[in-house]
């Protein structure tokens, strides 16, 4: 048996009154999940994972919130790598596993979050006219812009400035099919302020995130498509608050380790943790790069049947 930890492997928001998209990604865990039921797998809803259990240095399995375990001869997590190893696993049991590998997650940086700002639009808007069908279109102030808000997320701090401001706008339904929507994705934002936010004062928490998301809506209009906002039906705003919450990320992190030099080289993570039996599939931003690392580990487990062995611990 193998099972697998999960707490988001992506997060998808149901827009109100039918913008979710019909086709597109949703669709591929959909087909797994019927896969893995029709192979004996189970699926369970409505609880946590609360601990990873080892036994003699070896991942065994899982406890769940409410009191049951799960036993696996292998346990594959896709959870948050802080989440893992500092709430789930133990330091202590890593650090016991390997000194040098527990150095690293804990010195393993995180990517930042985001907000994304998901419109329903009329019919009355043809949204193909506007060039909004590739898969990122970036409005910005500059170069040296995405650089300054990076130093920002760094300090807590959120800027939103009309001389200096970076996003992207796509349209899912141009791919996909439906009713006309948009997508505005400000990345990166800080995490502390809106947790905080939403924790002390959830009336004004609403308050906020209408208030950036007409910030945005604002530049949408005026250098990319005009009259945006006659054509608006519904608004839905995600911030790092919903992805802390969806995704379980204590920092909201929408990708993990942020793929950047300190996490790579002779400080990346492994696949093959030093506890024995636990897979760590990181790295794999992407549906095609997430597909791969299960292969990976499903040939590591298999002994070389899905690769051919070409698998790779690193």
């Amino acid at each position: 048996r193998c099972a697998a930890l999960l707490t988001a492997c992506a997060m998808v928001t149901t827009l109100k009154g039918g913008y979710r998209p019909e086709k597109g990604f949703i669709h591929f865990p959909i087909r797994l999940k019927k896969e893995f039921i029709n192979r004996g797998g189970e699926v369970i809803f409505g609880t946590s994972v609360t601990k990873i259990l080892t036994e003699n240095g070896s991942a065994c399995g899982v406890e769940l919130e409410d009191g049951r375990q799960i036993r696996s001869k292998y346990l594959v997590s896709t959870a948050d790598t802080k989440v893992t190893f500092e709430k789930l696993l133990g330091m202590d049991i890593l650090e016991q596993a390997d000194k040098n590998y527990c150095q690293k997650v804990r010195e393993a940086k995180m990517s930042p979050s985001s907000i994304a700002i998901h419109i329903g639009l009329d019919n009355e808007i043809n949204i193909s006219d506007y060039g909004v069908d590739g898969a990122y279109n970036v409005i910005t102030t500059g170069r040296a812009t995405h650089k300054e808000l990076f130093n920002l997320w760094e300090q807590n701090i959120l800027l939103t400035s009309d001389e200096k401001f970076h996003f992207a706008v796509y349209s899912p339904a141009l791919i996909t099919g439906g009713k006309p929507n948009l997508i505005i994705h400000v990345v990166p934002v800080p995490y502390s302020y809106w947790t905080g936010l939403r924790r002390d004062n959830y009336q004004k928490y609403l308050t906020e995130k209408q208030k950036v998301a007409q910030f945005y809506i604002d530049k949408v209009e005026r250098y990319l498509i005009p009259d945006l906002r006659k054509h608006i039906t519904m608004i839905d705003v995600s911030t790092p608050a919903t992805y802390a919450r969806y995704i379980g990320s204590p920092t909201g992190s929408n990708y993990d380790m942020m793929p950047v030099p300190e996490n790579f080289g002779k400080n990346r993570l492994k696949v093959c943790t030093p506890v024995k039996n636990l897979f760590l599939p990181k790295f794999s931003h992407g549906i095609w790069p997430s597909v791969q690392a299960g292969l990976q580990i499903a040939d590591m487990i298999s002994g070389g049947k899905i690769m051919n062995g070409n698998s790779s611990c690193i």
